[in-house]
């Protein structure tokens, strides 16, 4: 019951970001982080990299990628999915989105919740936690990144093998 609790307050606090204001500092055109209203990431990612969290590598595969990204200003809201091409897991996930950007280089922090859907490893439980890092490079309105993500229970249930996953995305902001 406190993993149910959980997912729904992360669930909850991420949708909550898609109204907070903007932040009123100042953005160049070729990154305006800032003011983006959505933004579109789809991509490809390698499943169950052991070498970074895990120590076993037990599923195999890609991962086909998809996360809408909504908001303004410096914290915003996504809602995404991967899906396993192997049969394995496979997961929707809600974040609160933290992005900052450098000139044309962008960087996102993502830190919400994960629904696994048959997961072959055992994560301890359907609704886990997510974490990821982004880092990208932007033109225009789009963008190619580099994505490392992670889910686990941390350490809340009696199995936490987590997951992890690293690829590249395609972006398309709006």
């Amino acid at each position: 019951m406190r993993k149910i609790i959980l997912g729904i307050f992360l669930t909850l606090l991420s949708m909550w970001t898609v109204n907070l204001p903007a932040n009123p500092a100042p953005c160049n055109d070729s990154m305006q982080t800032r003011d983006l209203a959505h933004e579109l990431k789809i991509g490809i990612l390698y499943h169950d990299i052991a070498q970074v969290w895990g120590n076993t590598k037990i599923e195999k595969g890609v991962d086909l990628n998809g996360e809408l990204i909504i908001g303004t200003g410096l914290a915003r809201a996504s809602v995404g999915a991967s899906y396993n091409l192997f049969g394995h897991t496979s997961r929707v996930t809600t974040c609160l989105v933290i992005s900052h950007g450098v000139d044309n280089l962008s960087f996102n922090l993502f830190v919400g919740g994960a629904v696994a859907v048959n997961p072959v490893r055992k994560l301890g439980s359907p609704i886990l936690f997510r974490v990821a890092g982004e880092i990208g490079y932007r033109f225009g309105p789009h963008s190619i990144s580099i994505i490392l993500d992670h889910i686990s229970n941390a350490n809340l249930a009696e199995h936490n093998a987590g997951l992890d996953l690293l690829g590249i995305r395609y972006g398309w902001r709006w």
